[in-house]
């Protein structure tokens, strides 16, 4: 009964006047599970309900601001939240995590509204204490500079959020300034006029002796100064005014320390004696760790010598400004940061003397450029403090063979033989045992001599006849007579866009895999696998097969050489590097060597000159990829026709501009707007 009297309520919350009338919670066999369960999905629902009751207040309220004149990165920020916050409240499907970040990110758009007009407000204020302090030289100048700092933030379009919150600080603290008394650091500072001792029952008889001095000064005795202004440069040096008993009851060290008794300590002044009673006061100086500035608290902490009662009675002490005028900005070398004074004649060579001098604080690092098979990576490391970088050298990756079997034959006595070895698709090296693992440095090592016949051969007659000269054409659209084989390949799916074009270009001998079994569709082509595929190409058209092999010392030889001397390249390709010919072929290089494998193209599209949109006429390789277009062999990546000329090329798109090549009914019809 309990439980549907919670149901009950929970409905009459939800308004859900009707479900009274039904038969869910007053039919009696109903179990408390069913009923417990049913009690968890309104509380949810109501949850949801007041969640997005939340939501359209805060909506409705942020809608109201005048964001016009606020900077772009504001304007972004509540366009982005009303943005996403009006989605969430339209769409019926919105989960409660998406209403809890549209709600995040109003909130954070208000909290930017808010900032903007904090710093408003700031200013005004800023603006009020610098007209009525106008006769305090010491903070006029400080103060009007944060004001026109702050202005020029809201006026800048491109300011963001952090450069509000930075100016908003940078007032408040310069209006606190202005408005405090403060001590000037570089004037005597009365020791007696302490803000605050120490009062512990061990310390407690510290004294002015006729207002003119501290005296009683125990081991761990402190006092405090409140409000010390360390304005222009900073000070670097402290001084001290006092005397201590010779004898045994004088004698330790003045630490001075900021902000509050456990703070930075700046200074630490050992006190020597100075006669034989407490009237005999004497100047002590001393460097500070680092230059200060700003408002500081000061405290000055006592500690004696060992067997001495009292430290020092202490008359006044002062700062003094630093000589050193330290830029903002910061210099590095290759372990080390600091700040370079700008002071005229500024004495100080040595980089560790100079203003925050420290080590590299050096990041995780990214990785600028990534190392390949044949080639080192490079990852970039950043300082955290004063933004210096330096590299690092990341090793190439670990090169896997592609191993391809040469099968071994016999030699006779007209030709050599040859050994059976494996090359490397990716390296061009050569090997062998199929894993790899047995270099051959000397490629004639594969070969095998021609036989020594047991005696001269008759020189060989001529057969008669006339031998009829290839056609230019022979070969074009014309395929080998044979039936459909059935692909090899495990990584060609027939669902594929590219099956059928390496189907064809398999079947006729244009291309193959780089395995017997894996095609590797997405893998990219190099120049060297680039010029052996236009060279088979020529070859197929021009002589009706393909009978070029691998060369003897890189397997790449035979087949430049064979482009060279068929006009398919130019020369200069025969002097590549090997890691020239083993790097990724551009699409526009690729096309290059492909049109060499034909004379001429028959166009079948209107393309007009500079229709590609990123090709023009003028960059490399232009007059080449149009003709391509032109002839339908290439058609683009997009509706626009765009080509990608620096990106590489994929072996499926290979497989089907060689198809388009060799077969002409290949070829595609396009329009290009």
């Amino acid at each position: 009964m309990s439980k549907t009297v919670e149901l009950a309520r929970h409905l009459e919350k939800l308004h859900i006047n009707n479900m009274y009338k039904t038969d869910f919670y007053w039919t009696w066999d109903k179990t408390d599970d069913e009923i417990a369960d049913a009690c968890r999905k309104l509380r949810s629902a109501m949850s949801e309900i007041e969640g997005m009751k939340d939501l359209w207040t805060k909506l409705d309220a942020i809608k109201k601001v005048d964001t016009s004149n606020m900077p772009s990165a504001v304007q972004n920020s509540v366009r982005s939240a009303i943005s996403n916050a009006e989605e969430v409240t339209t769409n019926y499907n919105s989960t409660m995590d998406a209403l809890k970040d549209a709600k995040s990110q109003l909130e954070q758009a208000s909290n930017d509204i808010q900032s903007y007009q904090d710093l408003v407000a700031k200013i005004e204020e800023a603006q009020q204490v610098y007209e009525g302090l106008a006769d305090d030289a010491a903070h006029n100048d400080d103060l009007n500079q944060a004001i026109q700092n702050a202005q020029a933030a809201l006026n800048d379009p491109n300011a963001t959020i952090v450069d509000f919150n930075h100016a908003n600080d940078a007032l408040d603290l310069n209006i606190k300034l202005a408005q405090a008394k403060f001590r000037d650091a570089y004037v005597k500072i009365e020791a007696e006029e302490f803000t605050k001792f120490d009062t512990d029952a061990h310390h407690s008889r510290i004294v002015n002796d006729n207002n003119h001095n501290i005296g009683g000064v125990e081991s761990g005795t402190w006092v405090k100064y409140s409000n010390v202004y360390f304005s222009g440069n900073g000070a670097d040096k402290v001084t001290f005014y006092y005397s201590s008993q010779r004898k045994d009851s004088g004698g330790g060290q003045i630490h001075v320390r900021l902000d509050s008794l456990d703070g930075k300590e700046i200074a630490t002044l050992t006190c020597p004696e100075t006669g034989n009673d407490w009237s005999n006061y004497v100047e002590l100086s001393g460097d500070l760790t680092e230059t200060t500035k700003g408002m500081h608290d000061v405290y000055l902490y006592f500690e004696n010598n060992t067997g001495k009662t009292y430290v020092a009675n202490v008359d006044w002490f002062r700062f003094t400004e630093s000589e050193h005028a330290w830029s903002t900005e910061w210099t590095w070398n290759e372990t080390h940061h600091w700040h370079e004074c700008t002071a005229e004649g500024c004495t100080v060579t040595d980089n560790a003397d100079k203003d925050g001098y420290a080590e590299h604080v050096w990041d995780e690092g990214k990785v600028t450029t990534e190392p390949t098979e044949s080639s080192k990576g490079e990852k970039t490391y950043t300082c955290t403090v004063c933004n210096a970088t330096k590299t690092a050298e990341i090793p190439e990756i670990g090169h896997t063979h592609n191993l391809r079997k040469h099968e071994g034959f016999a030699a006779t006595e007209e030709t050599e033989g040859q050994k059976t070895y494996y090359s490397c698709n990716g390296c061009g090296k050569w090997f062998w045992d199929e894993t790899g693992t047995e270099e051959i440095t000397n490629h004639n090592d594969v070969i095998i001599p021609k036989l020594t016949p047991d005696k001269p051969s008759e020189p060989s007659k001529p057969s008669g006849g006339t031998v009829k000269p290839v056609s230019p054409n022979a070969g074009v659209n014309k395929k080998p007579e044979t039936g459909k084989k059935e692909l090899p390949f495990t990584d060609v799916p027939q669902t594929a866009w590219y099956h059928e074009s390496v189907q064809k270009a398999w079947e006729i001998g244009l291309i193959d895999g780089v395995t017997k079994t894996q095609f590797q569709p997405d893998g990219t082509l190099t120049v060297a696998q680039a010029i052996k595929l236009a060279a088979a190409l020529y070859q197929m058209e021009h002589e009706g097969e393909v009978a070029l092999t691998n060369g003897r010392i890189n397997w790449y030889d035979s087949y430049v050489s064979y482009a060279v001397a068929n006009g398919i390249i130019e020369k200069d390709y025969a002097s590549y590097t090997a890691a020239q010919m083993n790097a990724a072929i551009t699409r526009a290089e690729f096309v290059h060597i492909f049109h060499g494998a034909e004379s001429t193209y028959k166009a079948i599209n209107q393309v007009a000159d500079d229709a590609i949109p990123d090709v023009k006429n003028g960059d490399a390789f232009a007059s080449d990829i149009y003709e391509f277009y032109r002839a339908g062999i290439l058609t683009g990546s997009d509706a626009k026709g765009t080509f990608h000329s620096a990106s590489t090329i994929k072996r499926s798109e290979v497989a089907t501009i060689l198809l388009r090549m060799f077969d002409a009914a290949a070829r595609v019809s396009i329009d290009l707007p």
